[in-house]
């Protein structure tokens, strides 16, 4: 029933070679011509002549010729993988029709090889995907060591760095280190920065950060350190809320201001967003309109109330109203 689910949805979606692909390896050669006869291409009946003819005669050499000369007028990897089936009735021409994707060559190999075969099979295409840099060879190496050396032919046929750093960076450092990889990395995030792409890079550190991540729960790629902080003009220190981050070099001020939070938990929270929540101390003043620089918290006790008083201020200045905005108009005009 699954089968025949899915045999309706590709033809539904005009794949009827795919359809009649699936249903000869599956040994359904009438669901095959059910799938065929869907579409009303020359090729598609060229197609059904030849898998009518396969179903009811033994092929010879006449047989094997013309189907070679069809085959060599179509496109389409599935018609030729069904070509290349009933020319001889072997499975083993299909595994060499390489136009098929690799997926569905290594399903029909685990269906109709033996043991042995199917060793010798895998090990060859291996090789081979690794050589000449086939990503389809992933499906064979995984995202693991062996990976590395397909990844890096695949670098050096199609000069797309960001395709391999991308992929095996969901593997590594993770669970193996490669020296190759580092470079990859190294070479792709200096890249970014030179086409000044500097946002997708900052999230390219992140990402690889994330997926680097062992089951300790500590990241194998050390995270790159902060480049830019926002630090009061008092004492020195971030605009964090966090009062652990306080540094031990910070005034005597900073301490001081740590304590009476202690006290009142909320005697800073009014003017979090507009004084530093380390010393206590306002941040600097507009050289124009004379109000603090930042915004209230909302979400903190007080907040709402003097983010409302400083809308209003800022309203009285828009509109000239109030002595100091009338003296600032005057003073614009």
């Amino acid at each position: 029933e699954e089968l025949d689910n899915l045999f309706k949805d590709l033809i539904d979606q005009g794949q009827g070679t795919k359809a009649a692909f699936l249903a000869l390896a599956h040994s359904d050669p009438k669901q095959a011509l059910s799938a065929l006869r869907t579409n009303s291409t020359s090729a598609h009946r060229e197609l059904t002549l030849a898998l009518a003819g396969f179903v009811k005669g033994a092929p010879d050499d006449t047989w094997e010729e013309t189907i070679r000369d069809t085959a060599a007028c179509l496109t389409d990897p599935f018609a030729c993988a069904i070509l290349a089936f009933v020319r001889m009735g072997s499975w083993h021409d299909v595994l060499r029709e390489t136009s098929l994707p690799l997926k569905f060559r290594i399903g029909v190999a685990l269906m109709y090889l033996a043991d042995d075969e199917l060793t010798t099979y895998i090990t060859t295409t291996t090789d081979e995907c690794t050589n000449h840099g086939d990503i389809e060879g992933l499906i064979l190496t995984g995202l693991s060591e062996k990976a590395v050396p397909l990844l890096q032919n695949y670098i050096l046929k199609y000069h797309d760095l960001q395709t391999a750093i991308l992929l095996i960076s969901h593997t590594s450092p993770r669970y193996f280190s490669s020296p190759l990889v580092d470079t990859w990395r190294s070479e792709y995030r200096a890249r970014l920065n030179t086409y000044r792409l500097f946002i997708p890079r900052v999230r390219f550190d992140v990402q690889a950060t994330k997926l680097s991540v062992a089951s300790n729960g500590k990241p194998s790629l050390t995270p790159p350190a902060r480049q830019v902080s926002v630090r009061c003009n008092n004492c020195d220190q971030a605009l964090d809320r966090n009062p652990a981050h306080i540094s031990a070099s910070a005034p005597p001020l900073a301490s001081s201001a740590r304590d009476n939070k202690d006290k009142d938990p909320f005697a800073l929270d009014a003017k979090w967003g507009t004084a530093c929540p380390k010393c206590g101390k306002h941040l600097p003043r507009c050289v124009i309109c004379m109000l603090w620089l930042g915004m209230p918290d909302p979400y903190t006790k007080g907040g709402a109330q003097a983010n409302a008083r400083s809308l209003e201020k800022m309203g009285e200045l828009e509109t000239g109203k109030g002595e100091k905005g009338k003296y600032l108009m005057k003073d614009f005009i």
